[in-house]
């Protein structure tokens, strides 16, 4: 923006000194007039009028093409958002797919836990049940079991 302003205010003096003359140049303007071999003829309005034009067009096309340019990277960059906001939807649902999968495994996981404890305390009790009474006492005693 700052160089877009900088170019219409170097182009704006530049037509505001053709435009609006100053006291010393209508002096010199007048000088020339009264001079017959000075005097202003109309190709010569023309001509500074033809100056005049081409500076202003020449100042909007530059301001234009920066717009262009300036509009063409912010549609590459929104199309980059575009495309980061859909990675990031598809990684959300991902994440959330594995999340689900992991909680059913720690559950599965916990329940084999569980099965695995009653059934070692099971075999345990059928193994001590067995077993003549002596050796039953001796494995409470010594080694908590039962």
């Amino acid at each position: 923006m700052g160089d877009a302003t900088a170019t219409l205010d170097g182009y704006n003096s530049e037509l505001s000194k053709c435009e609006r003359p100053t006291q010393s140049t209508r002096t010199y303007q007048s000088t020339l007039r009264s001079n017959p071999r000075h005097r202003s003829s109309a190709a010569q309005r023309r001509a500074l009028s033809s100056v005049r034009l081409r500076l202003r067009i020449a100042g909007i096309e530059e301001l234009e093409n920066k717009r262009k340019a300036i509009s063409m990277e912010m549609d590459l960059e929104q199309q980059k958002k575009t495309d980061v906001q859909t990675q990031l939807r598809e990684l959300t649902e991902k994440l959330s797919r594995i999340n689900d999968s992991l909680g059913r495994k720690v559950s599965a996981r916990n329940e084999y836990d569980t099965t695995i404890q009653e059934t070692e305390a099971a075999y345990l009790k059928v193994t001590f049940a067995s077993l003549p009474k002596h050796t039953a006492c001796f494995a409470q005693c010594c080694c908590g079991v039962l």
